[in-house]
Formats: C-alpha cells, structure tokens, sequence
C-alpha cells in the first residue's frame, strides 16, 4: 500500500500519488512547464508536505509578474550536494523591478515553508 495525504480540503485520506498528479496537472493547467517530471516527483515524494504549497507559489508569481512564463524543477546545487525545486521565472523583457516582484511573490508563502522538509524557490535565469 502507497503512502497516504491527508487533504486538509476534504479531510479523507487520499493515496499520495494522486494527489502529486492532481497538483501537477493543476500548475500544468495554468501554464507552468515540468522540467524533470520524475525529478519533481521523486523530489515531492520524499518532501510532501511542501507539494500543497506549490499552487500557492504559482498563483503568488501568475499575480506578481502576469507576463512571466514559468518553469517547474528540482534543482541540485552542486557545492554543497543540496536540491529543491524552483519555480523558474522567464520574462519578455527584465527591468530593475523584476527581483522586488520576485520577492513580494516569495512573501505569499515563504512563512508556510517553516518546519518543512523540502523547499521552494522562485528565481529567475534571465534569459
């Protein structure tokens, strides 16, 4: 038997597998790109009790930079052998505001991550 998510929404315990679809298929909906798919699943599996806080981060970048195409991934940070996934931000064009926004998204959620196990964070690569 797989592990079980408590959806706080219904109160019922729901196989976490369908769960992590459900999610995923949700940011996929809204026009978030998977990079990695089974990275990121791998990832959640292992940290799940960030996985409810990732339609959050989405909506939270979709109000502070609208424009933005965004990249879901689990990123490896090769000097200190750490990972955790991004919610990478691509702009049609950057200006001296992007970081501030980047933050006042970051600020919707970032109080929500205390105590957990796995992270998120919104950057971008400014391409």
């Amino acid at each position: 038997m797989g592990k079980k998510y408590r959806n706080a929404s219904i109160m019922t315990e729901v196989p976490f597998s369908e769960q992590l679809r459900k999610v995923l298929d949700q940011v996929e909906r809204k026009g978030v790109r998977l990079v990695g798919c089974d990275a990121i699943s791998d990832y959640l599996t292992k940290s799940p009790d960030i996985l409810e806080l990732i339609p959050t981060a989405v909506e939270a970048v979709q109000t502070y930079l609208p424009d933005a195409q965004l990249f879901l991934r689990v990123y490896h940070d090769p000097e200190v052998e750490d990972m955790y996934l991004t919610l990478l931000v691509r702009l049609p064009e950057y200006d001296d505001a992007v970081i501030e926004r980047i933050r006042k998204a970051e600020a919707m959620f970032i109080d929500a991550l205390a105590n957990r196990q796995g992270w998120l964070q919104i950057t971008t690569d400014f391409r």
